[in-house]
């Protein structure tokens, strides 16, 4: 059997790339593999910071940094609960974002695989979408909670209850 994983190039950088590049050296190292897995290809990019450590910052934002602490930012509650939103349009970038990140691997796992294995709903769909007659799609959800209420709960208000969140129109939205 052929597994082609679909996700970004891989590489040491965290996130989705640092993950696939740690299943990669793992599937590397089996003396013995039953299958033939394959992975998105590695990145180009030097990881970030790598050669010199953190990159410089200005002068006058070291001072404001060091006098004021880090800026912050959090949406308005009314943009977070409004549809159309906020959470509306950094699902949709993301949605972009991974989508643009994972072409490659895509169409090469739609070419050759005989099972396309997918690690987020947009690549998912897309698979399901342009999937040959009799190939598989399969998908492993890392996160916890879908998505979307992690970003409506984590990042814009922690201190809410999730049941409050799931009523929010986008979030309401994209869980349907």
């Amino acid at each position: 059997m052929i597994v082609a994983h679909i996700g970004p190039p891989t590489g040491r950088t965290g996130g989705p790339s640092g993950y696939l590049h740690q299943l990669k050296a793992a599937a590397a190292a089996d003396p013995t593999p039953r299958h033939i897995v394959r992975f998105p290809a590695a990145s180009t990019a030097a990881p970030p910071h790598a050669a010199g450590g953190r990159p410089p910052l200005g002068l006058l934002t070291r001072i404001r940094r060091k006098l004021f602490g880090p800026k912050f930012y959090r949406p308005p509650v009314a943009d977070v609960a409004r549809a159309g939103g906020v959470i509306e349009r950094m699902v949709r970038e993301m949605a972009s974002d991974i989508r643009e990140d994972s072409s490659d691997s895509l169409a090469s796992g739609l070419a050759g695989a005989d099972v396309v294995f997918t690690h987020e709903p947009f690549s998912a769909e897309d698979a399901m979408a342009q999937r040959r007659s009799g190939q598989q799609v399969w998908m492993m959800c890392h996160g916890i909670v879908p998505m979307v209420l992690y970003l409506a709960w984590s990042w814009a208000l922690p201190e809410a209850d999730w049941r409050e969140l799931v009523e929010y129109p986008d979030v309401r939205s994209w869980l349907e």
